[in-house]
């Protein structure tokens, strides 16, 4: 079964309100990541804004009718974007990309603008493979997680796979707005 099969029904079984109408931010737009998630969304009526450091990746999304709209921005400075308020802040396979010093102020700006916070990440560090850079120097892994990283901040968690599992294991951390 594929990781992203996995990742659905994982998905569905814990936050399945995600595939509900609304507005989403999905951050850090991923080409090989975004179709997945997003798909679901848009298919359940979601309106779709994307958060994205990559220049590239913007002019793409851009061009793409489905998405409400493109932001270049970092969300390590989300507070300071003015965003407007999301029901949902999507950031699937990111936390990876940033250092682990830089997380709980990151999950606080996000916290800040969205309902409800749904991230995904692998379960432990791994290596980036080069074939999924595609040139994009943010999509280098900066740290690897553990569920006590997200359960410290006041997070739901589930995983599958085995720490350190490339592409084999997830974990899914999310938190409502008011809960600590």
């Amino acid at each position: 079964m594929s990781h992203w099969t996995l990742s659905l029904a994982q998905l569905r079984r814990c936050v399945p309100d995600i595939f509900k109408p609304g507005n989403c931010l999905y951050i850090g737009a991923s080409r090989d990541k975004f179709a997945h998630g997003a798909t679901e969304m848009l298919r359940a009526g979601r309106k779709i804004a994307i958060l994205e450091i990559w220049e590239p990746n913007v002019d793409y999304y851009r061009r793409r009718k489905e998405i409400a709209s493109v932001i270049l921005g970092d969300v390590r400075h989300i507070v300071d974007m003015k965003l407007p308020h999301f029901d949902v802040a999507f950031w699937w396979h990111g936390p990876e990309h940033i250092k682990r010093e830089e997380l709980a102020k990151t999950l606080a700006g996000i916290e800040a603008i969205s309902n409800l916070v749904v991230l995904g990440c692998p379960f432990g560090y791994t290596e980036q493979r080069d074939e999924e850079m595609r040139g994009n120097p943010h999509q280098v892994h900066l740290s690897g997680f553990l569920p006590k990283d997200f359960e410290t901040l006041g997070y739901r968690v589930d995983t599958f796979g085995q720490e350190g599992g490339w592409n084999t294991s997830n974990i899914l951390a999310w938190k409502r707005r008011g809960t600590k």
